[in-house]
């Protein structure tokens, strides 16, 4: 699809290590499985 970005799921360890989960090709996608919306919209109601 060529979005030109991703999404990456991080954690810090213990030791303040930076360690990466995931990461993530379609960022955001499953919020927008579960709330029909994007997550830019998504954000701004939330947050606004």
């Amino acid at each position: 699809m060529g979005l030109g970005y991703a999404g990456v799921d991080l954690a810090l360890t213990s030791d303040d290590a930076v360690q990466t989960l995931e990461v993530n090709a379609f960022p955001g996608i499953e919020i927008h499985n579960l709330n029909a919306e994007s997550l830019r919209t998504f954000l701004k109601t939330k947050y606004a």
